[in-house]
């Protein structure tokens, strides 16, 4: 079984390069991808955020790529996170990535999840309340199989902000 490095945010600060290449290193997609050396995982990540549109951003010990849509879909972000950081503070970056998301006009986020580990899940499910909780609406969707799971954030705004 592969080992995942864990270091706390709360502890050590790494920078975003470190977290990319770690987090790419130890990634385990259930995929051939998994059998590539890590220069050429590098260079694909590379490539994607070269993409214009892209956003990068740093939360923590966690670095979310996102690809923005264009045209009628130019508010919406399909993204993933490479993280090195603990369960609890992975969920709390998470958050503040949503809200900087939010903040930043888009209206729909979106993000592939496999199960491996097994409690990405309950981490998902978690942030899905916590996100409920802050007004969006956050649904995980599955395969009939549960091999593959799809986070659906959608950033409305407010009763409040809707009534104005």
């Amino acid at each position: 079984m592969k080992r995942y490095t864990v270091v706390d945010s709360n502890k050590t600060k790494l920078p975003a390069p470190e977290i990319l290449m770690r987090a790419v290193d130890q990634a385990n997609t259930n995929s051939d991808m998994d059998k590539l050396p890590l220069q050429v995982k590098m260079a694909a990540v590379m490539r994607q955020i070269a993409v214009p549109g892209t956003e990068v951003v740093h939360v923590g010990n966690t670095v979310y790529i996102g690809n923005v849509g264009e045209g009628k879909l130019k508010t919406h972000i399909h993204w993933y996170g490479n993280n090195l950081d603990t369960g609890a503070n992975y969920l709390k970056n998470t958050v503040e990535f949503m809200k900087k998301l939010k903040q930043q006009g888009m209206t729909h986020a979106t993000t592939d999840i496999t199960p491996n580990p097994p409690k990405i899940i309950d981490l998902a499910n978690e942030l899905v309340k916590q996100l409920n909780k802050l007004g969006m609406q956050a649904f995980l969707g599955a395969t009939k199989d549960k091999s593959y799971y799809r986070l659906y954030v959608r950033f409305t705004p407010k009763v409040k902000d809707r009534e104005q």
